[in-house]
């Protein structure tokens, strides 16, 4: 293989002259990360941005660097002397309110371990640098090539620990999924709640096929966020224009390339629910992206009623997906009484190979330690007091 090397762009008009190669190098990924495609990103630079310390690690070939073989877009700041990149994610780079919940690049699942070692090679010759890689799926195979590959180049890291998601997985039929997922008397409050939507006009659970307009479909979920509180704190994704032009740009790319898996619950004419799924085309795993749901309907709980019709769905023959992530919080509010699995998100501190960098971490792995254990020796002395 030729030699690789890593280039740092920040031109977005450079990123949007290689978003041929970009796309390529998404389709063919080790791991797919729908938020780092060109299909979501442009359109949310150009139309959202410009953001602040948004820079793009690219792995080429020396001599073809239009090759793309790796993309990492990370978010820089500064920390002390120190300069911190981290995946450009929500939690991670600002914006207008725009989720992105993995922090993943995209790969090329042929040269994996050569792409990484070009970034770790370019991490080690800027010494004042450090990544601070947040939001990878644990259970991917990205997280997996990364750890192997700071083993075999004993790259100082340190793992700063992570989170669980909601996350479903289907069993063998839905009948044994929800006896499973969800007990017994709650799946009797669930079947209440729909004999009540019912009450109030036909029912209709509907997905968005290729064929379908999803014109219709973005303007009621304008309507819905925008009536509820997201719209009354001016956080719903039309809270401006360019918002609103990202957002279908966003979802009319995914849904003309397969990429989109889109559902909703409708009373007479009104959807009362609806989410939106990420997944690049060739992939069973999607992202959900966006939920929201009419709070006019809220005694109800059409979001919770959407999902089981939703579970009921990808245990067809016909499901459109298999799995998906939440994207959300640990312990989402209502995802987590009908979303069995969880998935692990991990977090890693990384820095250059040197003798100054090793001490650094391995002081900052000690306090770690003792910051952990002195947390959990104050929970243990809480829990006592708290005891009869």
């Amino acid at each position: 293989m030729a030699e690789l090397v890593c280039r740092v762009v920040t031109n977005s008009a450079e990123m949007a002259a290689l978003a041929p190669a970009w796309q390529g190098l998404a389709d063919r990924a080790l791991e797919a990360n729908p938020f780092y495609e060109p299909s979501f990103l442009l359109p949310l630079i150009e139309e959202t941005g410009p953001y602040d310390g948004l820079v793009f690690w690219l792995v080429a070939p020396r001599d073809a660097p239009g090759d793309l073989l790796g993309v990492f877009p990370f978010h820089r700041r500064r920390a002390g002397p120190m300069v911190l990149l981290s995946p450009f994610t929500r939690g991670r780079s600002g914006g207008q309110h725009i989720d992105i919940d993995l922090g993943v690049p995209l790969v090329d699942a042929d040269c994996a371990d050569a792409v990484i070692d070009a970034v770790l090679d370019y991490l080690d010759r800027h010494w004042l640098s450090a990544l601070d890689w947040y939001a990878l799926a644990g259970d991917g195979p990205f997280h997996q090539a990364l750890l192997a590959r700071f083993a075999a180049r004993a790259q100082p890291m340190l793992d700063l620990g992570g989170w669980e998601r909601p996350f479903f997985r289907p069993v063998e039929n839905v009948e044994a999924y929800l006896a499973s997922a969800v007990s017994k008397e709650r799946r009797g409050q669930l079947r209440r709640y729909r004999n009540r939507l019912s009450q109030l006009g036909e029912t209709e659970f509907s997905v968005l096929r290729p064929n379908d307009d999803p014109g219709p479909w973005i303007a009621s979920y304008f309507a819905m966020e925008a009536s509820g509180w997201k719209g009354r704190s001016g956080s719903d994704v039309g809270a401006t224009d360019g918002a609103k032009r990202f957002f279908e740009r966003a979802i009319r790319a995914f849904h003309s390339s397969g990429g989109l898996f889109a559902y909703r619950l409708v009373v007479g004419d009104q959807t009362i629910a609806q989410t939106w799924v990420l997944r690049s085309a060739d992939q069973e795993v999607g992202m959900a992206w966006k939920m929201a749901y009419d709070e006019e309907f809220a005694k109800n709980s059409p979001g919770l009623v959407l999902q089981i019709e939703a579970i009921g769905l990808m245990h067809s023959s016909d499901a459109p997906i298999r799995t998906i992530d939440s994207c959300a919080r640990s312990g989402h509010v209502f995802l987590s009484r009908v979303w069995q699995d969880t998935r692990r998100m991990a977090c890693l501190l990384v820095v250059p190979r040197t003798p100054l960098h090793r001490a650094g971490l391995s002081i900052a792995s000690r306090m770690r330690e003792r910051r952990m254990a002195r947390m959990t020796a104050d929970d243990a002395t809480t829990k006592q007091e708290d005891e009869p």
